[in-house]
Formats: C-alpha cells, sequence, structure tokens
C-alpha cells in the first residue's frame, strides 16, 4: 500500500508539471496601397477577434495575445517563437490569420485585434471566442463556437452566428441574421431588418426612429422585449407558449393571453415574435419632441 501511494503521488507530481504557459503580445503592421475601406477576414482557431475602424492609424495594424503550453519553459519559449500571425493582401481585401505549426495544443490560442482608417466588410472565423465588429462600412459576417458576438455603429448589414453567447447589435443598420443556441440578444437603436433566433436566451430589442421594415424575432426559453419609435408601422405577430403578451404606448397598457395581433401606425409588413417559454411585451415609444 505504501509503495502504490508513493507511485501516485509521484505521477500526480509529473502530470502537473507538464504544462508551463507563456503569454507574448506582438504588434504587425502592413501598409496600405490606397485610402478606400478596407476588406478584411480574420481567422484563428481559439482566442477572441476584434476589428475596429481608426482613423489613427495609417496601414493594417495587427495586435496579437499568443499564449502556448509546453512541458518546461525551454520548450514554451521555442514554441512561442514558431506560432505566427500572418498578414496576406489579395485582389478582395487583408486576410489576417493566426498559424499553429503542427496544429494547436490543448488551451493554446491567439486573440486578435484588428484597426485600419476605414472599414469596408469583414468576414470573422474563431473556432472558441468571442467577436467585435466597430465602424463597419460594408457586410459582416462572423461565426464562432463559442462567445460573445459585438457589432456597433455596423452599417451594412450582417449575418451572425455562435453556439454559446451573446448577440449584441449597437446602433447598427441593414438587414441582420443571426443565430445563439445559448445565449440573451441585444439590439439598441437598429435601423432595419432583423431575423434573430435564441435556443435559449431572451431578447431586448429596441428600434431606432426612422426604422423600418419586418422584424423576426424567435426564442425557445426566454422573454421577448420590443421597443419601437411612434414613426414605425406594421403588424406585429405574437405568440407565447408559456406566458402572456402586452402592449403599451400613448394609449395605456393592454394585456392580452397567449398570442395577439396588433397594427402599429399605418400597418404593413407582418412582424413575428414568439417563444416557447416566457412573455411578449411590445412598447411604442411616445414621440420625441
Amino acid at each position: 500500500m505504501r509503495l502504490l501511494l508513493a507511485a501516485l503521488l509521484l505521477l500526480t507530481t509529473s502530470c502537473a508539471s507538464l504544462d508551463f504557459e507563456l503569454e507574448e503580445t506582438r504588434v504587425l503592421t502592413e501598409p496600405l496601397d490606397g485610402s478606400g475601406p478596407v476588406s478584411l477576414e480574420v481567422a484563428t482557431d481559439s482566442g477572441s477577434i476584434g476589428v475596429h475602424e481608426d482613423p489613427s492609424v495609417t496601414g493594417v495594424e495587427v495586435r496579437a495575445l499568443v499564449h502556448v503550453e509546453a512541458a518546461t519553459e525551454e520548450l514554451a519559449r521555442a514554441r512561442l517563437e514558431r506560432v505566427g500571425v500572418s498578414i496576406d493582401r489579395g485582389a478582395e481585401g487583408v486576410a489576417v490569420e493566426a498559424d499553429w505549426p503542427g496544429g494547436r495544443r490543448g488551451d493554446e490560442r491567439v486573440s486578435l485585434l484588428v484597426l485600419v482608417p476605414a472599414l469596408d466588410g469583414v468576414r470573422l472565423q474563431a473556432g472558441n471566442g468571442s467577436l467585435e465588429v466597430r465602424g463597419a462600412a460594408g457586410p459582416v459576417e462572423g461565426e464562432t463556437g463559442n462567445g460573445r458576438v459585438l457589432l456597433e455603429r455596423c452599417v451594412g448589414g450582417a449575418r451572425l452566428t455562435t453556439r454559446n453567447g451573446s448577440i449584441e447589435l449597437v446602433r447598427t443598420s441593414g438587414e441582420v441574421v443571426g443565430a445563439t443556441f445559448n445565449g440573451p440578444v441585444r439590439v439598441v437603436d437598429h435601423v432595419g431588418t432583423l431575423d434573430l433566433e435564441s435556443s435559449n436566451g431572451s431578447h431586448e430589442v429596441s428600434l431606432a426612429s426612422g426604422a423600418a421594415g419586418a422584424l423576426q424575432l424567435r426564442t425557445g426559453n426566454g422573454s421577448i422585449e420590443l421597443s419601437v419609435a411612434a414613426d414605425w408601422s406594421g403588424v406585429v405577430e405574437a405568440s407565447t407558449g408559456v406566458g402572456r403578451v402586452r402592449f403599451r404606448g400613448h394609449e395605456g397598457t393592454r394585456e392580452k393571453g397567449e398570442t395577439a395581433i396588433l397594427a402599429v401606425g399605418q400597418g404593413g409588413e407582418r412582424s413575428v415574435l414568439r417563444t416557447g417559454n416566457g412573455s411578449i411585451e411590445v412598447v411604442v415609444r411616445e414621440p420625441q419632441p
């Protein structure tokens, strides 16, 4: 028994010494030939991705946080030197990608923040990590296996997917289609159409004044809150499996059952709000002076 205990202790100590972690921050730059907006494609197997419009930079600037693991410090430093980040310019824009020689190991990751003076369209791919885009004038495509997706001041529409994380839109416009399997949806001051779905998560959506177009808001489990300006027009079809529907405007609050239809303004296109379990509230805001 004493020999067995000693062997187990030795095995535990050896396993604990296998993971030596190192991090390094790198800054890479690539000059630009013209002054127009830049289209970007950014990918990393594991790690967050941020893409921002920043007029203070003169080219493409990439700030990479590289995290590696190895059995010893010496091996970790050698590994750190081999992991790379590439910037490639092509006819359709600039591609930024993390490169893992021999494949990624364990919890290794490369997080990328990309800055350009003017931002056009964006395509992001992360196996595991959050996505963030600020100031895109063109369409945004983003997919991550696990992490939050945030768009701010993006005006070209978007298609977004995350398996586990929230979807957030702040002062965006255009046609946005998004899906999260597990996470809430939050929209602030959007102008345009929305098609947003969550298997498990609430929806909190506010449309800006002047917005128009149909909405599709669906969740399997969670409440839905929709706020529209007094100048918005449409027909809202709201239904819940468990809960109640409420409409609130300048005429007061109207309580409904599990299914209701409301014409807002002059009526028009049909918007669908549907939840399997949760309440639904539609608020028509008072006109601004």
